[in-house]
């Protein structure tokens, strides 16, 4: 019998419920109160997502952002600094068991390898030319299309990151400290494709290739009491001034 998933498809959320949300579902999950899980969401309003281990004033533009309305969230995962944007981007999470065996033994590039196959998957089901780039990549043509970044902590590893529908290069330009041919080698599904892309048939077709990929069963669940009030605290964190500016 396949293994069961739970499934949690949210609303756009803001950038800091994003970060709580994802660490509570890694403590949760770790501590054995919750199945693993994959969820999907977008952020809204826009903001700056950077990493645990980057120093701030280096990688945002931080007046810009004010000026522009841009929130700036600090994530719990390492992994580089992004602009994110509800009509731009999905995004995912993969939360599990550090001793499931679809990645026990596994070290991060080749857990990141096993837990990227799902999109690679559902990508080329759109007859994109999607590849693993290591470590923590997806590109279509040569271009990125998604970034990702892990956490391991409490006994679950978290696996996070977007799919880029279409991008917004002038406004990550102003708001990022990167190279402009950097931004040059980003792109979107959209745009690849050269015509829209319906957000929820995108997400099902992504539930299906997971499935598929995996050989698990997903069922639409929603958070635990438990996660609530972990959500709730660990809201807090994401939003104070000392976590986000701590470096």
């Amino acid at each position: 019998m396949n293994k069961t998933w739970r499934l949690i498809i949210l609303e756009p959320v803001d950038c800091y419920t994003r970060c709580a949300i994802d660490e509570a579902l890694l403590k949760s999950i770790g501590e054995c109160k919750s199945p693993n899980t994959l969820r999907f969401l977008s952020i809204k309003p826009p903001s700056v997502s950077i990493g645990y281990f980057q120093k701030i004033r280096e990688v945002v533009n931080i007046e810009e952002c004010k000026k522009l309305g841009i929130s700036i969230a600090r994530r719990p995962s390492g992994g580089g600094a992004i602009y994110q944007d509800y009509k731009g981007e999905i995004t995912y999470a993969i939360v599990v068991k550090a001793q499931d065996e679809l990645i026990r033994g596994l070290n991060v590039e080749e857990a990141y390898k096993k837990l990227l196959q799902w999109l690679i998957k559902g990508l080329r089901k759109l007859g994109l030319n999607a590849q693993y780039k290591p470590p923590n990549d997806i590109t279509i043509n040569g271009r990125k299309v998604s970034g990702n970044a892990q956490s391991r902590k409490y006994g679950a590893i978290l696996q996070h990151g977007t799919i880029l529908l279409r991008t917004y290069k002038g406004i990550m330009a102003k708001v990022l400290r990167t190279d402009r041919e950097k931004l040059k080698r980003v792109t979107g599904i959209e745009e690849e494709l050269r015509r829209k892309v319906d957000r929820k048939r995108f997400i099902e077709l992504l539930v299906e290739s997971f499935r598929e990929t995996y050989n698990v069963r997903l069922v639409k669940g929603s958070f635990t009491n438990y996660e609530l009030k972990l959500i709730k605290e660990l809201r807090k964190k994401y939003s104070d001034p000392k976590w986000i500016y701590k470096r």
